[in-house]
């Protein structure tokens, strides 16, 4: 029985799926949730953040689900680059820094920690956080343990882009990839957002494949 690849997020991150519909305010496209509610955006609350608010509907009129109605303009906002990123005995280590700051929901965490901890042949920890202040995080749901060393032969890769800093997990024994976040001009993908009670991070879901993911 193939090895089933745990990847564990540490923060408590806002999560949302990249929807192909529309792009601008009228058709073509990604939208980028800008009302994750609860509650639910009318179309003056949206409009008031700055974002596009177009409902759509299918054939019957009604509302589709799983798409958003106020959305971006723009397809992907915010973000980090990385400053610093160091191998460590059991991963790697690093710092980002916001350089695509957004006003909403308050103001950005300047500088992050990225901490990459390869803990078994089959499982990685990603987490993310504030260095000058302590916050809440999620409980340790799996029991995970740090070792001191990093597993001699591992069944994924951890790879990440500088600027917006985005990661991706691969499995090494079929190429499928696990988890992305990071962005690209055909698919581009909201940077990290990490304020004082917003947190966000995007990714790619491949709908044909079932996913499990705990730990957000």
């Amino acid at each position: 029985m193939a090895q089933r690849l745990a990847l564990v997020l540490c923060a408590l991150f806002a999560f949302y799926v990249a929807v192909a519909v529309s792009r601008d305010c009228i058709k073509g496209g990604i939208r980028r949730d800008c009302c994750p509610g609860p509650p639910v955006c009318s179309e003056q609350m949206c409009l008031n953040k700055g974002c596009c608010f177009n409902p759509l509907l299918d054939s019957k009129g009604e509302r589709v689900k799983g798409i958003p109605w106020c959305y971006y303009q723009d397809p992907a906002v915010g973000g980090y680059e990385v400053v610093t990123m160091t191998n460590t005995a059991n991963g790697l280590t690093g710092t980002l820094r916001v350089y695509n700051p957004t006003s909403m929901y308050g103001p950005d965490i300047q500088t992050l920690r990225l901490s990459v901890f390869m803990e078994t042949e089959s499982r990685i920890h990603v987490k993310i956080t504030d260095p000058s202040n302590a916050r809440w995080e999620v409980p340790n749901i799996v029991k995970t343990t740090t070792p001191s060393n990093k597993p001699s032969n591992v069944d994924y890769d951890f790879s990440y882009t500088t600027r917006p800093f985005g990661f991706a997990i691969r499995r090494k024994s079929n190429n499928e990839i696990i988890f992305n976040t990071t962005s690209n001009p055909r698919s581009p993908l909201n940077g990290v957002s990490f304020k004082d009670q917003y947190l966000e991070i995007s990714t790619h879901r491949d709908n044909r494949q079932p996913v499990n993911i705990y730990g957000l």
